[in-house]
C-alpha cells in the first residue's frame, strides 16, 4: 500500500512539474495596440517599380512606448503580382490626423527579402536624438514606404489582391505589443492609357488628325 501511495506521488510531484515547465515555456500574448490601417492604392505599371505605403494610425488615447533595444519586427507581404525589390531600409514618416507627414524619431533598417521576394523583414530603430527609446502617441499616424516591383506579366487595368504588414515591438518593461494588420494596394493601369495630364495636348492632336482624314476622304470622293 505505501509503495502504491509513493509511486502515486512522484507521478503527481512529477506531472505537476511538467505543467510549470510548459506554462513557463508559453510566450506572453502581445497586446494589440488601439488602431487602425489606412490604405491607400498606388498605380504602378507591369515591370515597373514604385513606393507602395502603409499607414497605421493609434487611435486611442494610451501612449505606447518603443524600446528599439528590445526585439522587434515589421514584416511586409507583397500584393499578388509583385515583389521586393533588394533595399536594407525602409522611410518613415509620422503626423496627426490632418498634419503633412514628416520624419520622425522612428526608423525601419536592417531589412532583408526572403521568400523569393514576397517577403521583407525589418527592425524597429530610431534616429540617434532619440537614444532608442520613442512614445506612440494618441491619434499620431505612422507610415512606411517600401519599394515593391509588378511583374511583367500582371493583367492590365487590374487592382490587385492586397499584400500586408505587420507591426511587433516591446515596451521598456518588456511587454509586448502590436498593431492590428496594414495593408499594401497596388493596381495596374490600363493598356495605352493616357494619363490624365496629357488629356490637354492629346484631344486636339486626336481632333487635329480626325478633321486631316476627313478632308482626303471628301476629295477622294468628288474625284470619283
Amino acid at each position: 500500500m505505501r509503495n502504491s501511495t509513493a509511486r502515486w506521488l512522484r507521478t503527481s510531484v512529477l506531472a505537476a512539474a511538467g505543467s510549470i515547465v510548459l506554462l513557463s515555456a508559453t510566450p506572453a500574448l502581445a497586446a494589440t495596440m488601439t488602431s487602425k490601417d489606412e490604405p491607400e492604392t498606388v498605380t504602378i505599371a507591369p515591370g515597373a517599380t514604385g513606393i507602395v505605403p502603409v499607414t497605421i494610425r493609434n487611435t486611442g488615447t494610451t501612449v505606447v512606448e518603443i524600446d528599439t533595444s528590445k526585439p522587434s519586427s515589421v514584416v511586409f507581404t507583397a500584393p499578388a503580382n509583385t515583389t521586393f525589390p533588394a533595399q536594407t531600409s525602409v522611410p518613415a514618416y509620422q503626423a496627426p490626423t490632418g498634419f503633412l507627414w514628416n520624419t520622425g524619431s522612428l526608423a525601419l533598417n536592417n531589412c532583408a527579402v526572403s521568400n523569393a521576394g514576397k517577403t521583407l523583414t525589418c527592425k524597429l530603430d530610431t534616429t540617434p536624438t532619440s537614444g532608442g527609446y520613442m512614445q506612440w502617441k494618441g491619434d499620431v499616424g505612422r507610415q512606411f514606404r517600401p519599394q515593391v516591383t509588378v511583374d511583367p506579366s500582371a493583367p492590365p487595368s487590374t487592382t490587385l489582391s492586397a499584400g500586408s504588414m505587420k507591426m511587433s515591438w516591446q515596451d521598456t518593461s518588456g511587454a509586448a505589443w502590436e498593431t492590428v494588420p496594414g495593408t499594401m494596394n497596388v493596381k495596374t493601369p490600363a493598356v495605352n492609357a493616357i494619363p490624365i495630364a496629357n488629356l490637354a495636348v492629346a484631344v486636339p492632336v486626336l481632333l487635329v488628325l480626325g478633321a486631316g482624314t476627313y478632308l482626303v476622304r471628301r476629295r477622294g470622293a468628288r474625284k470619283a
